[in-house]
């Protein structure tokens, strides 16, 4: 009996003494977490971060200023950048290091479709203006909110610098080309400050889809060494500063989708570096400049969707190497320029619809024989087709509907190997036309569509295409 009472209070002491371990070691975790995390700074003179930390104290700051980015951002791990104090700074997710002392020279910050949907997301631009070894900087997704510190304009290194708020968000441009305009959202990105001018080394400035507002700086003509400036669909207003004409080495301007206004600066036209050139889809009044006939290296030009008046320069014709001219969607009037028949490298669109442009078609057209699309339609044009659009062996799509056009239509546009889409209604056709030659030779046959010509009675087969033509 004695040794069984023995036994049970040596188990309750047994009991007594895990249970105090227990609640001991849960105070000392619990005492633990209550001990801050060591400072961004001191996590990254770990001597894992950044080897032999005290030979370059410059690097153990960029590490630092990385880490607060990091401790700003949500919890979740799927909304973090792999960096980590106890991982190499040079494996960092998408860091770059270089330089001597080595410094972090690039950054890209990327915010994957929807990570941000329950979270306003940090405002990270501050900070980063912080690594001054930049030379390139990324920033993407919801990342790309909040107004663009001066501070930036100190990074004396930067050479490229891209700010895309919807990067995987994709549009295309309608016909004619329309889009609302809605007020710039809560947390939209900008002004642009003019301290951006003072990146004298910058190569690349991209800052789109990012809702930013406000006007253009006349300093970013200070940027002389800038090849691709790129500030679409945004909501910039004023003026294009004529400033950008200093811009000797531009390659691309991309100003399209904005709510620019006012008339497009004449300087432009020095600019003959220039291969990609895109106004698209604002509110620019004024002719086109004949000084965009200088553009010697042009390839694509689009102007569409503007309230651009005047006539179409004839010096447009002297462009040597333009392969796609959108003018589209304007007010232009007078005669299409013949010169633009000289234009034999354009081999994509040539797009002057939705205008107010009178007189015939010129012959000369036809010799463009590399083209693709031709869009005449929705003008004031009159008289006949020429026959020499039979030429256009490559053309795929030709569009001359609501016109005043009249007469027979030419034998030679069914001739066209690889046309599919034609368009001719509106006009005032007489006669008939057989358009089946120029039916895919390997397409199924399909039954013939006939439409009506202006004169009673007439028609014409045109094989697999679906075109119509009918009196105004």
């Amino acid at each position: 009996m004695g040794r069984g009472r023995a036994n049970g209070r040596g188990r309750r002491g047994a009991w007594t003494l895990a249970i105090a371990l227990i609640l001991l070691s849960c105070q000392s975790d619990a005492a633990a977490r209550d001990i801050p995390d060591p400072n961004p700074a001191e996590r990254c003179a770990n001597g894992i971060a950044v080897p032999n930390p005290e030979s370059n104290p410059a690097l153990v700051l960029d590490c630092a200023i990385l880490l607060r980015i990091l401790d700003s951002m949500p919890q979740s791990e799927a909304a973090r950048p792999a960096w980590d104090a106890d991982i190499p700074l040079s494996r960092w997710e998408e860091i770059s290091l270089g330089g001597a002392p080595t410094r972090v020279i690039g950054a890209a910050i990327r915010e994957r479709w929807g990570r941000y949907r329950e979270h306003e997301p940090p405002r990270i631009l501050p900070a980063l203006a912080r690594l001054d070894g930049l030379r390139k900087l990324v920033i993407e997704g919801d990342f790309a909110r909040g107004a663009i510190p001066a501070e930036i304009g100190k990074l004396s290194n930067l050479e490229e610098l891209v700010i895309d708020g919807a990067p995987q968000r994709d549009y295309m441009s309608s016909h004619p080309p329309r889009r609302p305009k809605l007020p710039p959202p809560k947390g939209a990105l900008g002004p642009m400050p003019p301290e951006l001018g003072n990146l004298g080394g910058l190569k690349t400035l991209i800052i789109r889809r990012a809702s930013l507002k406000g006007t253009m700086p006349r300093e970013l003509g200070n940027l002389a060494r800038l090849e691709r400036l790129e500030l679409g669909d945004n909501f910039l207003t004023g003026e294009i500063p004529p400033d950008l004409g200093r811009l000797r080495n531009l390659k691309t301007l991309d100003l399209s989708r904005n709510i620019l206004s006012g008339h497009i600066p004449p300087e432009l036209g020095s600019l003959d570096k220039m291969e990609r050139l895109d106004l698209g889809v604002n509110k620019l009044t004024g002719n086109i400049p004949p000084e965009f006939g200088g553009l010697a290296s042009a390839v694509d030009m689009n102007l569409v969707g503007n309230r651009i008046w005047g006539g179409i320069p004839p010096e447009l014709g002297d462009l040597p190497r333009i392969e796609n001219m959108e003018l589209a969607a304007n007010r232009l009037a007078g005669e299409i320029p013949p010169e633009l028949g000289n234009l034999r490298t354009l081999n994509n669109h040539l797009s002057l619809g939705w205008n107010k442009l009178t007189g015939g078609i010129p012959p000369e057209l036809g010799e463009l024989e590399n083209l693709e699309s031709l869009n005449l339609g929705y003008n004031r044009l009159s008289g006949e087709i020429p026959p020499e659009l039979g030429g256009m062996r490559r053309l795929q799509s030709l569009n001359l509907a609501d016109n005043d056009l009249s007469g027979e239509i030419p034998r030679g546009l069914g001739e066209l190997p690889d046309l599919r889409q034609i368009y001719l209604d509106g006009n005032g056709f007489s006669g008939a036309a057989d358009m089946s030659a120029s039916a895919p030779q390997s397409a199924t046959p399909t039954p013939l569509f006939y439409a009506a010509l202006a004169l009673a009675g007439a028609v014409f087969a045109i094989g697999s295409l679906a075109m119509f033509a009918s009196r105004r």
